[in-house]
């Protein structure tokens, strides 16, 4: 009874009241909502920064790993001046990937594929074929069983194999990749 006389006597007060309360809790569970959308969003902020980090790494381990490949003590010691040839250079990064990255599987599978792809295009099978596989391997225990990483070698692994007249291995490897393929595309629909 009291509570209804003193709304009616101050029904203005009340309603301004009530007005004031709703504004409040509307401007609070806004603030609820955004504070929750910012935090997940400094989340996935740090996970992408991360990622930049590691990617930024791993192209200075590239790039340090190159130079050393490139890196020539001194050639007129060799007596051959300034004709090295290309093929040397890669037989010497193939020797040093085993070793100077060692720790760094994803980065090993890399350098590795894009060695195998070098002798590829210098159609040496022979030399390209076991960087392939091992690359292979490595993205298999790295990224997964199907990543595109593993894909893409299993590719290159076949065109090599094409390359060096065994075509029934080189079919089966691209079965095998069209094989991930598909199961990639299915799990991702």
């Amino acid at each position: 009874y009291r509570v209804s006389r003193f709304v009616q006597r101050h029904r203005i007060g009340v309603l301004s009241a009530s007005a004031v309360i709703a504004v409040v809790l509307t401007f609070g569970g806004t603030a609820a909502v955004q504070a929750i959308q910012i935090r997940r969003q400094a989340r996935e902020l740090e996970v992408e920064r991360d990622r930049a980090r590691s990617e930024a790494a791993a192209a200075e381990s590239v790039s340090d790993f190159l130079v050393g490949v490139f890196e020539v003590n001194d050639p007129m010691a060799e007596g051959r001046g300034d004709s090295i040839r290309a093929r040397e250079l890669l037989d010497r990064g193939a020797e040093r990937i085993e070793t100077d990255l060692q720790g760094e599987p994803e980065l090993q599978a890399r350098m590795l594929t894009v060695m195998g792809k070098a002798y590829y295009n210098l159609s040496r099978g022979d030399r390209a074929e076991p960087l392939l596989q091992r690359a292979v391997e490595l993205q298999r225990t790295v990224a997964g069983d199907t990543s595109a990483a593993v894909i893409a070698a299993l590719q290159e692994l076949a065109n090599v194999q094409e390359l060096k007249g065994n075509h029934r291995a080189a079919e089966a490897t691209l079965r095998e990749a069209v094989a991930r393929q598909v199961r990639v595309d299915s799990e991702s629909i």
